[in-house]
């Protein structure tokens, strides 16, 4: 019976910190073995979270926000004058107050800083994430001028042929609600959007995100009372 101490990366998903841990009991049982193949062995692996080498900024930001039980994304860091400085989205509680957010974020902007000497300051936007499941109907068929629009749109910035699969969701719940409709004004209709569009698959994906955004603005623009808006961006088929 042996038992082994070893640090592993805080990062570390569940997953990935039980199969380093299997990893590690094999290789030292194979060791034991090696020395003594008559013996039974058994090993018991503990690892202890530690920061590693190769932790990033953005990996530490990561770790600390869901230490605190939160989440961070859209990440980023900046070096100006020799000094780091890094601004993000938190999600938190959507029944939290603002007050409470805040205290809630500055906790955590306090601690990033103090875990890392190169950054000098932290900026947190506050969101607050719809935690349940909202009803939509999918209206597309009852919008068809709005879908070929949003289409052409599209296809402005990211190349003829690339928009495609539009599915626009309204409040209501029935489909007795909407007649399709061919020359009514949509701009400031309520409406949720998914879009697919093909983009060129060797673009880094940094350039695709870029695109995906523009696309967004630009139906924005034209459709100002949009809800949510989601880009989904693929290689042509």
């Amino acid at each position: 019976m042996g038992d082994l101490r070893s640090g592993a990366p805080r990062t570390n998903t569940f997953e990935q910190s039980h199969e380093l841990s299997e990893r590690i009991e094999r290789a030292a049982i194979l060791a034991a073995c090696s020395i003594s193949p008559q013996s039974e062995v058994d090993v018991l692996v503990h690892l202890e979270p530690t920061a590693s080498p190769s932790e990033t900024v953005v990996d530490q930001i990561h770790y600390l926000a869901e230490l605190q039980g939160v989440h961070a994304h859209d990440i980023h860091v900046r070096e100006v004058s020799g000094q780091l400085e890094a601004d993000f989205d938190l999600e938190v509680q959507s029944d939290m107050d603002l007050q409470e957010a805040h205290v809630e974020a500055t906790r955590l902007e306090e601690s990033i800083l103090q875990s890392n000497p190169l950054l000098r300051r932290v900026t947190t936007h506050l969101e607050a994430p719809i935690a349940t499941v909202v009803r939509r109907q999918d209206v597309t068929r009852h919008y068809p001028e709005m879908a070929e629009l949003i289409i052409k749109l599209a296809d402005e910035v990211a190349g003829p042929g690339s928009a495609h699969d539009v599915h626009l969701y309204h409040p209501s719940t029935t489909s007795t609600q909407l007649e399709p409709t061919n020359g009514a004004d949509h701009h400031h209709e309520e409406l949720d959007l998914v879009l697919h569009t093909f983009l060129d698959p060797h673009i880094p994906l940094s350039q695709a995100h870029i695109q995906a955004e523009e696309i967004k603005r630009t139906l924005r623009h034209e459709y100002p009372c949009l809800g949510s808006v989601a880009i989904h961006t693929e290689p042509p088929e």
